[in-house]
């Protein structure tokens, strides 16, 4: 079971693009990207609006903890941001 599933909007050109790069630079296999399109029952079972999804990217946790997120292509980072944005958590190491 991959740690992390980030739900992304399927139909944004720029999020389909962010969401090919994570996956290639997804070498641990710790991140499921996840389309909203078709997902909206498994958002709501974790509590998050799927308007809200479509605005910002939401990453749940293996723990179900839930943080919104954005990308970095030119360091080939995720990043998320708790709900309380006390804690930024870098989801895949920069690098080769």
């Amino acid at each position: 079971m991959s740690a992390y599933h980030v739900f992304y909007d399927a139909q944004c050109p720029i999020c389909i693009r962010e969401m090919a790069l994570v996956r290639e630079q997804n070498v641990s296999g710790s991140l499921n990207t996840v389309p909203i399109q078709g997902n909206k029952a498994l958002l709501a079972q974790y509590g998050v609006d799927a308007d809200a999804a479509m605005t910002l990217l939401h990453v749940v946790s293996a723990s179900g903890t839930i943080s919104v997120a954005i990308t970095n292509s030119d360091d080939r980072e995720l990043i998320a941001f708790r709900a309380d944005n006390k804690t930024v958590t870098s989801l895949l190491i920069k690098g080769n």
